[in-house]
Formats: C-alpha cells, sequence, structure tokens
C-alpha cells in the first residue's frame, strides 16, 4: 500500500490600518480528515471532480490545432486510438477555453467585494454544467470503445487524486438542489485595534503520468484548484494575497513553477506539465512532486500537499504476453519474458476477438516509493513480433 502525507496548515494574521496597530494570531490546522485520500478511499471521489481535475490537467496552458504530443501520450495511457484522441483534444480545448472565461468572470466579481459567497453558488453551478456536457461529448464524440476506455482511465485516476472533503459536501448538496450550498463559516474577530481569523481551505490536489505508444518519454501532471473561505470581510482580508506553487521534476527535467497572485476569495486553477525525454525509460528515475498555496500574510505556506516523500522514482516497464487459445471469442495470452523477470502484469490475461496477432504487447507505469512499488497499466497493443520485457 503506498501511503501519501498531506500536510496542510492555516495561520491567519490580518492588520487593520497601520502596522502600529496590535495583530492578534488566532490559528487553524486541516488535518487529514479534512481530506479524501483518493489513494485509500478512491470511492468516495465524485465522478464531476474526478472528471473536472482529468479535463484540467489534460488542457494545454496555449491553444493547438490538434493534439499536442503530451496530450497523444496521456489519451494513448487512457486507451483511445488516434482518431479518438483528436477528437478528445478537441472537446478539452473548448472545455478549457469555457472554464476559463467562467473563473475569470468569477474572480473579477470578487474582487471588488472580496466575498464569495453568493458569487460562488453561481459559479459552482455554472461548472458543474460545464464538466457534465464535457462527459456527455466525450460519451457522444469519441467511439464507444474509446469512451468506455476513457471512462475507466479517470476511474482509475480517482487514486492520484486529494480532495476537500467540504466540497465534495458543496458538490452534493449542489446536485440536489442548484442553491443549495451553505455558506461555509469564516470566523474572525476584532480587538485591539486589528483582526485575526481563519478561512477554511477548500483545495484539491492530482497528480499523473503517462507515456507515448512508443515506450519513449515520460510525462506528468499535476494541478491545485481551488478556493480559501467564503464570505471573507474585505476589513480583514483585502490585502492578502494567495499564490499556487508547485513542485514537479522526473530525473532532470522540471522544478519549481509559481502561478498569479490572487486574493483568497480567487477561484485557483493552476497546473504544470514536465516531459522527460529518454530512451525506453528502462533505468529508474528520481519524481518530485508537491502542490502548495503560499501566503503573503504569513510568508509561508498554507495549504502543503506532498503526495509522495523522496525517495521515489518512476520508470517503464513491459510485458509480452504469448498466443496460447481461444474460447467463446476470447483469446488467453500467457506471460513471455525471455529475456527477463516480469516486472508488472498477470502470469495470464485474456483479451477480446479479433485476437489473431501472435504477441500482446503490455506497458506499465511503475511509480516506487521507498521499497514498495505500484504498476499502473497503459492500454496494450496487438503485435507480430516478440518485444523483450523489462
Amino acid at each position: 500500500m503506498i501511503r501519501c502525507a498531506t500536510t496542510v496548515l492555516l495561520l491567519f494574521v490580518c492588520a487593520l490600518g497601520t502596522s502600529a496597530q496590535s495583530l492578534v494570531p488566532q490559528q487553524h490546522a486541516e488535518t487529514a480528515a479534512d481530506l479524501i485520500d483518493g489513494s485509500k478511499n478512491p470511492e468516495l471521489i465524485p465522478d464531476s471532480l474526478a472528471f473536472r481535475l482529468c479535463f484540467i490537467s489534460l488542457s494545454e496552458k496555449e491553444p493547438t490545432s490538434g493534439a499536442s504530443e503530451r496530450q497523444k501520450a496521456f489519451f494513448y495511457t487512457a486507451g483511445l486510438n488516434d482518431d479518438d484522441t483528436s477528437v478528445a483534444a478537441a472537446i478539452v480545448r473548448t472545455f478549457k477555453q469555457r472554464l476559463d472565461a467562467l473563473t475569470d468572470t468569477y474572480n473579477t466579481a470578487v474582487l471588488s467585494t472580496n466575498d464569495s459567497t453568493s458569487d460562488r453558488i453561481l459559479f459552482a453551478s455554472k461548472r458543474e454544467a460545464l464538466v457534465e456536457a464535457t462527459r456527455q461529448e466525450f460519451s457522444i464524440m469519441l467511439s464507444a470503445e474509446g469512451a468506455k476506455h476513457f471512462n475507466g482511465y479517470v476511474q482509475r485516476e480517482k487514486e492520484k487524486i486529494k480532495a476537500s472533503k467540504s466540497e465534495i459536501q458543496q458538490i452534493a448538496a449542489l446536485r440536489s438542489k442548484l442553491t443549495g450550498l451553505q455558506r461555509i463559516s469564516m470566523k474572525s474577530m476584532q480587538g485591539g485595534g486589528g483582526c485575526s481569523g481563519f478561512m477554511d481551505l477548500h483545495y484539491n490536489s492530482y497528480t499523473s503520468y503517462a507515456t507515448n505508444s512508443q515506450g519513449r518519454n515520460l510525462y506528468a501532471s499535476t494541478s491545485v484548484e481551488g478556493y480559501t473561505g467564503e464570505g471573507n470581510g474585505s476589513w480583514c482580508y483585502g490585502s492578502i494575497t494567495h499564490q499556487p506553487q508547485l513542485l514537479l521534476q522526473i530525473g532532470t527535467a522540471g522544478g519549481w513553477f509559481y502561478g498569479q497572485n490572487v486574493i483568497p476569495s480567487s477561484q485557483i486553477n493552476y497546473g504544470q506539465n514536465v516531459t522527460l525525454l529518454c530512451d525506453l525509460c528502462q533505468q529508474p528515475n528520481s519524481f518530485s512532486v508537491q502542490n502548495g498555496i503560499f501566503c503573503t500574510s504569513l510568508g509561508g505556506l498554507i495549504y502543503d500537499n506532498v503526495p509522495f516523500p523522496p525517495p521515489v522514482t518512476l520508470r517503464i516497464a513491459r510485458t509480452t504476453y504469448k498466443y496460447a487459445s481461444i474460447l467463446n471469442g476470447v483469446c488467453t495470452y500467457n506471460a513471455n519474458c525471455i529475456n527477463s523477470q516480469q516486472t508488472c502484469g498477470l502470469d495470464t490475461i485474456t483479451v477480446q476477438a479479433p485476437c489473431a496477432q501472435t504477441y500482446f504487447i503490455a506497458p506499465f507505469i511503475v511509480l516506487r516509493i521507498g521499497t514498495n512499488s505500484s504498476c499502473f497499466p497503459i492500454t496494450g497493443v496487438l503485435s507480430s513480433t516478440w518485444l523483450p520485457c523489462y
């Protein structure tokens, strides 16, 4: 079992007026009990949230006419063919444009009032509708097999999500009644010419990885999405900003990334992608990821999600299976690793006919934390040529 450590600390100190006025700190710590860890309870991650985070992760920062190499790698990992990949990339591109427009409208509204209570209800309902519409587009515009593969991919990706329990509750309330979001309490008090308080955290984080169809290059993507507090009074929080900060590194590729400073009420959708160019990636490559939100009031992190403590490695593995028999339209293949022991995969697998090819090639991404390893399967391909296992 892979265990992911999450530490969330919030300490807000707010000053009203000049620096000569007193500051009275009040601390609020958000523990693991406030988060849903998908690696432990993937069934508690709502489909709506999982699809939303996947759509955001699959989006490109700059619009492209077709699918980027990074998108192709992730869609390949999900089991989509070239035609479905082109369609999916176009759908995700439209999703990003619409989500950016919704987010810009929301953030502009709260910038003047620094109060997200009423605006967030409208924003959340429109975002839920956008996610649902995008899911429908995937179901309708992709092939039946492609839509099935993508849905299965998102369900598996729930294991890589850390979700705010309060936002999951909000999603449930929103679906039962469009105006049913309850206001999250924001506690604050005045005294001694200053003010202090804490805001509730509503952040979700998601990290994923993929390889291309040639078993070359490793692609990683991580993002943090959410906001802090509702109904924050501008008399206390008007001058404070939050900034997303991400660490994403595979081997020598990547590093630290820093997003735009925004007021606490603002919606943050911030992600980064890293590509490691390699030759089959047979040797383990170090892997580091950390998602955080930095507060100018503290000079430190208020949300710090470190899913993988070091040492961590990420690499590509492959198991070759040889055709054995067919019965009732189902072909059986046996592991055929002549050159070495298989790293991942069962000894025997079955594939729906037609399956006249001699071999089935099954690639995997291997995540190793300390002495524990987990294999994440990538949709395999039929082949007439035997390939070495590694």
